[in-house]
């Protein structure tokens, strides 16, 4: 499905809540508080490539500050 409707982003960092619902067979994740939500609606196929990026992510963060320390 590509169905994007709209361009959004959102900062997370430490204090941003992230929250998720799963309504059937959807997981509906919530970033940031009432009022100023992204709203993320994913399938299973969608949550495993969330998954996979996050994943992905994590790791090349991890790498880069492996690489900045001091030697």
């Amino acid at each position: 499905m590509n169905d994007v409707r709209l361009d959004a982003w959102a900062q997370l960092d430490e204090t941003c809540p992230v929250t998720v619902r799963v309504v059937g067979d959807e997981a509906q994740f919530l970033v940031g508080e009432i009022g100023a939500t992204l709203s993320i609606v994913a399938d299973e196929d969608g949550v495993r490539k969330l998954h996979a990026a996050t994943t992905e992510a994590m790791h090349k963060i991890r790498a880069a500050a492996i690489a900045a320390l001091p030697r």
